[in-house]
């Protein structure tokens, strides 16, 4: 582990500092939610806020008492990689845990329904009853959207809808839809008394609201930076096959468009860029968790922004690094299968990459990606890029820390060529701006170095 890189993130859906062992109630809350969430590492000895070097006192005496705590309190078993290092002279304890495949994870003595917890940012929060059975889900090879809903038929389909869909399939068969997903797939049922699935429900089916009744989105348009004042509202309960047309009629009603003419041809430049909005829309859609019901996906317009937001974190197991880097994990198969016939998405997990490279085409502040709360939210920005301006010595100090592991002031001053007083006076202007980050065991250390902040 590269102590130095971690030591230079914040706190995040995957990594914790803890100054001590105790309270250990607290770390093993961690270890459960990291279990059942993306997995994580727990550094111990570090000051979570300042990052200053505590270390560890009797370290082998406290990783016994760590790995005797885990395996007696948690259920199902945990086994975590627990190892120590020493850096700057000081003890410290890293804890890796693994996403688990034993989910729900939980205090024995506690039980499943009250001491079930998982990662959202960097907290702990207890899971409700939909979400513990969102994790019991993940043992199942069926997902969600390819369960049966009770009491449905293929009456309770829109042919009408499923026939636009696919114009080219001149007739189509209940082997078809079962082929989609869009009816279970039962061999000993008549075709009348196939059930449908959820994925059918949510995308062609008239009685979407009686199986799942927080399935909708719900649009509004706001004036200013906050929801205060609401300009405009929408409610869009149609079927999802359709949903995303008005969706997206009503975004554009919303946004501000400029034309320009050049030779008898006239061009549309919108304050957000199309396909990044229309890929946000299909990705709510697509990576949506039904099964907790409560909330519907909603769009929120402001001045600045657009943001839209689905029930759901990102899918266990996954962690904001392979979301980024383009792993597509699939939450949704039937919808996923049926959005991919219809060419609305392309390749599996390059949604989220067009999404930012049009936005940064159009010269726009790169979208932000978050979990809030149970939901997985996307804001585009219309505002251009705000960049903090730096000094020229400013500039090179943070260039050189770019391509290093960490240099304390008089390496910084060296390689620049200035004095040791100039460098500091510079260092506290980055620090202020949020640019860099002090790693230090106290105010007075003279090993402590400066690193680029980990964004």
């Amino acid at each position: 582990m590269n102590i130095e890189k971690t030591l230079t993130q914040n706190e995040s859906k995957v990594l914790e500092f803890k100054e001590t062992v105790d309270p250990i109630q607290k770390i093993l809350t961690t270890i459960i939610s990291f279990s059942n969430t993306s997995g994580g590492k727990i550094v111990l000895g570090i000051e979570d806020k300042t990052k200053v070097i505590k270390g560890i006192e009797n370290v082998q005496q406290a990783e016994e008492k760590l790995a005797s705590s885990i395996y007696d309190s948690i259920e199902p078993l945990v086994v975590p990689n627990i190892e120590t290092i020493s850096y700057q002279g000081k003890d410290l304890l890293i804890i890796e845990v693994f996403p688990g495949n034993s989910r729900p994870y939980h205090f024995k003595l506690k039980g499943e329904s009250s001491s079930t917890y998982v990662r959202v940012g960097s907290t702990n929060r207890v899971a409700d009853s939909f979400m513990i059975e969102s994790l019991r889900r993940t043992k199942s090879p069926k997902l969600f959207d390819e369960l049966e809903a009770p009491g449905s038929s293929i009456k309770d389909i829109d042919m009408d809808l499923v026939k636009g869909a696919f114009p080219t399939v001149r007739k189509l068969k209940t082997e078809n839809l079962m082929t989609m997903g869009v009816l279970a797939d039962r061999e000993h049922d008549s075709a009348k008394s196939c059930p449908v699935t959820y994925g059918g429900v949510l995308l062609f089916s008239k009685n979407k609201a009686r199986y799942l009744p927080d399935a909708w989105i719900q649009a509004g348009s706001f004036q200013g930076e906050t929801r205060a004042h609401i300009i405009d509202s929408q409610e869009i309960h149609v079927p999802f096959v359709i949903a995303i047309p008005e969706a997206m009629m009503f975004i554009r009603k919303h946004l501000n468009v400029s034309i320009h003419i050049n030779d008898l041809q006239h061009k549309e430049e919108w304050s957000l860029p199309q396909v990044a909005v229309r890929e946000s829309l299909i990705n709510a859609l697509l990576h949506c968790d039904y099964s907790l019901g409560g909330s519907p996906i909603r769009i929120a317009l402001y001045n600045d922004r657009l943001e839209i937001e689905n029930p759901g974190l990102l899918p266990f197991g996954m962690t904001f690094d392979n979301f980024y880097s383009g792993v597509s994990k699939i939450r949704n198969r039937v919808i996923s299968r049926v959005f991919h016939e219809l060419k609305l998405i392309e390749r599996w997990g390059s949604g989220v990459h067009r999404i930012i490279d049009a936005c940064e085409s159009a010269g726009l502040q790169k979208p932000t990606f978050e979990e809030i709360g149970t939901s997985f939210r996307v804001t585009l920005f219309k505002k251009k890029i705000h960049e903090e301006k730096l000094s020229s010595t400013e500039q090179k100090i943070r260039d050189l820390l770019e391509d290093s592991s960490g240099l304390s002031t008089k390496q910084i001053a060296d390689s620049i060529g200035m004095s040791t007083r100039q460098v500091r006076a510079s260092l506290i202007e980055l620090l202020n701006k949020g640019v860099i980050l002090e790693i230090k065991r106290n105010d007075n250390d003279p090993e402590k170095k400066y690193f680029l902040r980990g964004f």
